[in-house]
């Protein structure tokens, strides 16, 4: 069974980004803060969890 963390990157997906004057910019990787690499982490478990569930 897969954890909290990846079912809520599930239902709600992840990405690393920031707003600046209300504009939606993605954030390189070397300026992630370490919850976000944690996260970042997260994300593939969720579309492997996705990937499974789907039959052919």
């Amino acid at each position: 069974m897969e954890d909290e963390k990846v079912w809520k990157v599930v239902l709600t997906s992840w990405e690393p980004f920031t707003n600046v004057s209300g504009v939606k910019t993605y954030k390189p990787k070397t300026t992630w803060t370490a919850e976000e690499d944690k996260l970042a982490n997260v994300n593939p478990k969720a579309l492997n969890v996705i990937f499974n569930g789907v039959d052919l």
